[in-house]
């Protein structure tokens, strides 16, 4: 998979550098990377621009149209003339391109140095992209597989998952992935004051966030190895589940098994929420289950 995404980065980037010494720029534009996107992948960036209401730089778009039409007629030009509120209308398309690509270079510039990287790559815009879409950078990668084999399918879509935070939380980061291949987000106290937690202690630990789990997913709380590890902090009810139709505030029930005591301060990584597909089942009452070989036995009967 590290090597269809690579290749279609740079393809992405050959794609954009090309426009940009087209347009006698010294260096890609957020949108020449988008119009890289678009033509190296373009199921992709069609149903990214849906979402996001974008479409190509409305400029460039028109004289595309407007040069098919006058090919469709025989060549002959429209000389109708061009309604007044014409230009209104590219004035707020080219608007809403702009404003929405400060926004993807915004998240992508938050990414590279989350990556300790001094520059801003295409792989970080086209990430964030995704994350402006409300994809993950998974489906992302998955979607550019697919994209270079030929008859594969578009794959699952990628999964929203709504967020409340409370007012007095502003300050805190939302939960994030820190990496392109994390499985888990992380979540922080918004706790008002530093709080201790005791060796051999149990706290209950507010995030003040709230969520809306799809149906047929559940949130896993578990805890940060980094903790476990250096303090022996960890999430006690390991994994918590957050069910898809609770709409309370997440709290995070931590345990210090160290020797020490831990003090948790606010905006602390204190644990990783994970989203997880669920099934439920239908009980059927019985007298008798099938036999299997290892029949009853249990608690250690396969060895240490």
């Amino acid at each position: 998979m590290h090597i269809h995404f690579n290749k279609h980065m740079r393809k992405i980037r050959e794609q954009a550098a090309e426009r940009a010494q087209q347009a006698g720029r010294a260096a890609a534009t957020v949108g020449d990377l988008l119009h890289g996107l678009a033509t190296t992948c373009p199921d992709l960036a069609a149903n990214l621009f849906d979402k996001l209401g974008m479409k190509l730089h409305p400029k460039e778009e028109d004289i595309a149209a407007e040069t098919n039409d006058n090919q469709a007629s025989g060549g002959q030009e429209d000389t109708a003339a061009e309604p007044a509120d014409e230009g209104t209308r590219h004035e707020d398309d080219e608007r809403q391109w702009d404003e929405t690509c400060k926004r993807i270079f915004e998240r992508a510039a938050g990414r590279a140095e989350d990556a300790q990287q001094k520059e801003v790559g295409p792989e970080h815009l086209i990430v964030s992209l995704l994350a402006e879409a409300g994809h993950t950078a998974e489906q992302m990668l998955r979607n550019l597989v697919n994209s270079d084999k030929a008859g594969a399918s578009e794959g699952r879509a990628g999964l929203v998952l709504k967020i409340s935070q409370r007012e007095d939380c502003g300050d805190l980061p939302l939960p994030k992935y820190m990496s392109t291949g994390a499985s888990g987000m992380d979540l922080t106290a918004a706790v008002t004051d530093d709080t201790v937690l005791d060796a051999g202690g149990i706290t209950l630990v507010p995030t003040g966030l709230s969520i809306a789990v799809p149906p047929g997913y559940e949130a896993q709380v578990r805890p940060r190895s980094g903790l476990a590890l250096k303090a022996g902090v960890t999430v006690l009810n390991t994994p918590g589940t957050i069910d898809c139709d609770y709409r309370g505030e997440i709290g995070v029930i931590l345990a210090n098994f160290g020797a020490a005591p831990f003090v948790i301060t606010r905006g602390m990584r204190i644990a990783q929420m994970a989203i997880s597909p669920v099934v439920q089942v239908t009980l059927q009452l019985t007298d008798n289950l099938d036999e299997t070989i290892r029949g009853s036995r249990g608690f250690g009967d396969s060895g240490l």
